[in-house]
């Protein structure tokens, strides 16, 4: 499962919009998407690790969205970051090389 709690909805600082317009608490939502995407990526970790043993000479794979999509964030909020501030120039120059 992709970070949930990195989407608008389910942020921490989040707000009425037109998808959800009652009041929450989304401090709550935030804390909950996230236990609710770890615990999901670990069952489905065991489960592929449980058929795997029963696939005789099968190859199993198994595709980390999670860690791509945190990768990914990451990304784009370092190059706004090395973008924007200039105070940074040799620390954002060398940061740029990898993004």
């Amino acid at each position: 499962m992709i970070p949930l709690e990195a989407v608008p909805l389910y942020q921490p600082n989040s707000y009425p919009d037109r998808y959800w317009t009652a009041q929450r608490n989304t401090t709550e939502w935030s804390v909950f998407m996230r236990e609710l995407t770890h615990a999901g990526n670990a069952i489905s970790e065991l489960m592929l690790q449980n058929v795997a043993k029963t696939l005789p000479g099968a190859n199993v794979c198994k595709f980390r969205i999670y860690f791509l999509s945190v990768c990914i964030l990451i990304r784009g909020i370092l190059k706004q970051v090395c973008l924007t501030h200039t105070d940074y120039s040799p620390i954002s120059s060398h940061i740029q090389n990898y993004i």
